[in-house]
């Protein structure tokens, strides 16, 4: 058991080699959750040019060792508002050195957007303290910040868990040609709105 400011008590269990990790009872870092984002990751076109990948809640790192096989030669920038999570990441060895973010914002996801600057092939949005998300996710504010940061072809990777109202904020603003459950979770692809998507509507006047 690891004591966090932010996440309350975090539970460490080695189980076949490889850590699971629990916040309030939800899978954090797990198979279950590699599983997931590899499915999630099929999603994006093999055709797909993925140079730049912003990661939104990093957590302890489960899912980049994925991404880095899928996406080879992504550099990837990861934001985690909680440093306990990214010392659990560097302690446990989740990930090799070799294979962790090139870049780590230790900052609240809704706050690093407005600072930075760059743009990215693929965002992915995994932002939880246990089985919720923050309220900003159910903001079309908050998409129009992300917009923002993903390129016009880009593409945006969106766990809500079982929060439907989130993806009704993400429509506002970018085009979900997929939605689909891997068990437990509610999981969306996001494209902005003018990538030419399949069931986009056309603009006023076309």
């Amino acid at each position: 058991q690891i004591v966090s400011e932010k996440n309350g008590t975090i539970m460490a269990t080695r189980r076949l080699g490889a850590w699971d990790l629990f916040v309030g009872g939800t899978h954090e870092m797990s198979q279950y959750m590699d599983r997931l984002w590899e499915n999630a990751c099929k999603r994006v076109p093999k055709t797909a040019t993925i140079k730049h990948i912003l990661v939104l809640g990093l957590g302890a790192g489960g899912g980049v060792a994925f991404l880095r096989r899928r996406f080879s030669g992504a550099q990837i920038t990861a934001v985690e508002w909680d440093p306990v999570m990214v010392s659990l990441m560097r302690e446990l060895r989740v990930v090799p050195p070799s294979l962790q973010p090139e870049t780590i914002i230790i900052d609240d996801a809704v706050q690093a957007m407005t600072t930075m600057r760059q743009t990215f092939d693929l965002i992915i949005v995994d932002l939880f303290t246990g089985s919720e998300v923050p309220g900003a996710m159910k903001s079309a504010a908050f998409f129009e910040q992300i917009h923002a940061r993903v390129n016009p072809r880009g593409f945006v990777l969106l766990n809500a868990y079982q929060h439907a109202d989130v993806f009704e904020a993400a429509a506002s603003v970018f085009t979900l040609p997929e939605q689909w459950t891997f068990e437990f979770n509610r999981l969306a692809l996001a494209r902005p709105k003018g990538a030419g998507t399949l069931g986009e509507e056309l603009c006023p006047g076309y």
